[in-house]
């Protein structure tokens, strides 16, 4: 879904009806009051602001989708573009900012760049949801030698870090990466940083392949 923010009556309307033709959806919204009652959430979306609007204008609008749970990309347009909008708005995180009027090839082919950007970025969020929600059936102590584990400890280090027997030890890693669907401690790696709890103290050449590490620590993996 494409939310297309315009005061001006006849841009919505010759905006939306170019993405349409494209086979594409897209809802006018005249205010940028109406785009903060949606639910941005829901499904894979991105937003198209003009920037100077009443109200709420393009600038504050990146401003509010920031603090969103769920960011969608937004695109500002402006038919005074000048170096210091560009710089707020790029800096406040805007995915383009487009000249107008819209050239119907520029508008699809950003659109369709930012909608690519919104699909990755809506089945990570529904993705780091469901690794949260794994997480959360781990027990302190499974935590704990996960922690470990990740870290390079083997299961005789785990078992002394933790004062328990080396066979218990086992049997917490095993049930760990059963409760985490996981099929290696390359897994596990990719699950603990997802959702941003790994520092580069986290990993270690002892349990990954040097390569591997390196995707860890430069935070490839984190969504």
């Amino acid at each position: 879904m494409i939310y297309v923010i315009d005061c001006n009556e006849d841009c919505r309307r010759r905006t939306c009806s170019i993405i349409e033709s494209e086979g594409m959806q897209a809802t006018p919204l005249k205010s940028g009051e109406e785009l903060l009652e949606l639910d941005l959430s829901a499904v894979a979306n991105c937003i198209l602001a003009d920037l100077r609007m009443p109200g709420l204008n393009g600038i504050m609008i990146l401003d509010e989708v920031a603090r969103r749970k769920y960011a969608p990309p937004v695109v500002i347009t402006t038919a005074h573009a000048d170096f210091d909008s560009a710089v707020a708005a790029l800096r406040r995180g805007a995915f383009d900012l487009l000249e107008k009027p819209l050239k119907a090839m520029v508008l699809i082919d950003c659109l369709q760049r930012a909608m690519r950007a919104a699909n990755l970025t809506f089945r990570a969020g529904m993705r780091n949801g469901q690794i949260s929600t794994q997480l959360s059936l781990l027990s302190e102590r499974e935590r704990e030698v996960l922690r470990l584990h990740l870290q390079g400890a083997s299961s005789k280090e785990i078992a002394r870090a933790l004062d328990i027997g080396s066979a218990t030890a086992d049997n917490y890693r095993s049930r760990v990466m059963q409760k985490l669907g996981a099929r290696s401690a390359i897994d596990l790696a990719e699950i603990y940083c997802a959702l941003g709890l790994c520092t580069s103290s986290d990993v270690c050449s002892t349990t990954f392949p040097a390569q591997q590490v390196s995707v860890v620590r430069t935070g490839a993996w984190h969504y």
